[in-house]
């Protein structure tokens, strides 16, 4: 089975994370905490005296990396937080800033391929699924299974 991912998908979601030329806000990546540590616990720790003291406007939890993203509202408050050490529940977390990937509107990575899948099969199954021309495909090493797409226009 090949998975597709669409880089420019995760662009709007990233944005909503980092700050822009409009919005104040600043995210910082949370790891460290225990699993049964719960995201009200973390709010409550960034929000008290202990952690920040700021307002946090969202956090989100992201299962395959074990972390929180933390959202404040202003700059000034992010300073704050790297200046202490952090503990919740007995456990150390590690507090840093959090810098949102860019992604390529042309680009796309799909994994699960065979081993054996060449650039022209990979190129033919693309182009029959998007309707959009291939203008390269760049694989990475055989046992990860997958490919950089690059199409010749934005999709």
């Amino acid at each position: 089975m090949v998975f597709v991912n669409d880089f420019s998908d995760r662009m709007e979601k990233s944005n909503e994370l980092t700050p822009s030329a409009t919005e104040t806000n600043y995210t910082v990546e949370v790891r460290g905490m225990k699993e049964t540590t719960s995201s009200d616990t973390i709010r409550y720790y960034f929000e008290s005296r202990r952690g920040a003291n700021c307002d946090v406007i969202d956090i989100r939890y992201v299962p395959n990396k074990r972390m929180y993203l933390v959202t404040f509202d202003g700059n000034e408050d992010v300073s704050v937080i790297f200046k202490k050490e952090h503990k919740v529940e007995g456990a150390v977390l590690h507090v840093e800033e959090h810098v949102a990937p860019t992604y390529c509107k042309n680009k796309a990575m799909i994994t699960g391929l065979n081993a054996k899948s060449s650039k022209d099969n990979v190129t033919n199954f693309i182009e029959a699924r998007t309707k959009q021309d291939v203008a390269s495909v760049e694989f990475g090493d055989e046992e990860s299974g997958t490919a950089i797409i690059t199409f010749s226009k934005p999709v």
